[in-house]
Order: C-alpha cells, then sequence, then structure tokens
C-alpha cells in the first residue's frame, strides 16, 4: 500500500504521448487524440476532443486519470500505457520510440474530484453563453450573410437549422 491509512487520498495518473504531432491519451483502448488548452493564467491544460453533450454544451473533459492507493496498481497502469505506445523497429534499437510520452502523477483526494467535475459544468456553461453571444452578434448583422459566418457556427459545433433556432430563442429570453 502506498498510503499508510485510510485516508480520502489517492495517486492519479494521466499518461499521453506526441505522436506525429498529435497528442494522445493513452490509458484508454482507442488512444483517443488530446489537445493542449491554455487558462487565462498561462497554465496548459491537455484536454478530450470537445463534444455536444445532450443539452446543448459543449464540454472538453481532462484526459483518463485512473486513481490508485497501491504500487501494484499503479505499476500495472503505468506498463499498459507503455504498451500503447507507438513504437516501431530502427537500425539503433530494436524496440525504438515514435512519440514523446508525459507521464503524471498527482495526489488527489475525492474532494478535488469532485471540484474538477463542477468546473468543467462551468467550463461547458460559459462556453453556451458564449455561443449565445456569438449567436446575438450574427443576429444583430441579419440573417448569416457569408462563409465566414457559417464556418463561426460549424466552429461551434452548430447547424444552422436546429441549433440556430433553439439559440435564437435563448438570446431572445435574454433581452
Amino acid at each position: 500500500k502506498i498510503f499508510q491509512s485510510d485516508e480520502d487520498m489517492f495517486i492519479e495518473i494521466r499518461f499521453c504521448e506526441l505522436y506525429q504531432s498529435k497528442l494522445r491519451d493513452l490509458l484508454i483502448p482507442e488512444k483517443q487524440e488530446c489537445f493542449l488548452r491554455e487558462d487565462e493564467n498561462g497554465r496548459i491544460h491537455i484536454r478530450t476532443q470537445p463534444i455536444i453533450c445532450d443539452d446543448g454544451k459543449i464540454r472538453a473533459y481532462p484526459i483518463t486519470g485512473i486513481r490508485v492507493r497501491d504500487e501494484e496498481k499503479l505499476l500495472e497502469v503505468i506498463r499498459d500505457g507503455i504498451g500503447s505506445r507507438n513504437v516501431g523497429n530502427s537500425t539503433l534499437h530494436d524496440k525504438s520510440s515514435r512519440s514523446h510520452a508525459f507521464l503524471e502523477f498527482e495526489l488527489v483526494t475525492t474532494e478535488l474530484i469532485k471540484l474538477r467535475e463542477e468546473l468543467v459544468e462551468k467550463e461547458a456553461d460559459i462556453l453556451h453563453l458564449e455561443k449565445v453571444l456569438i449567436m446575438l452578434w450574427l443576429e444583430s448583422r441579419g440573417k448569416l450573410k457569408d462563409d465566414k459566418e457559417l464556418k463561426l457556427l460549424s466552429d461551434l459545433g452548430l447547424k444552422e437549422d436546429k441549433d440556430y433556432d433553439r439559440l435564437k430563442a435563448e438570446c431572445k429570453a435574454l433581452n
């Protein structure tokens, strides 16, 4: 056991690789592509691809974090992550890494995990409000005018039809 008592404390492990200019989560079988995000304080965070959830909000989750309390599980997670890395043969090594790996350990508590989940929800609320504000701006200019505005909607995960109408109704409710 890593911890001597039954404290509410874990080691959370995150493991990703940079391979062919793409960041991938090594702790899930699909090796999902991830993205670097910089916060307002200049700190870098690794997040999943943003997704539009059933409630219409966009969420970008942190990469997979596996919580462990004992050395055996810790080593198992690290071995699994190493096994997921992209490797191949080279003239120098039988198994040469084709990527750069990033292994992160963090001491966490259940309370910290809960606060981070709440943060994801707050970020989703902020992104949703940004979408509404952009829709207000587009609406103030009249119907969508050009390909740039259509691309902006697409980048936000919106389609001109139902999402546009739903957000337009929300904008009117704000007035």
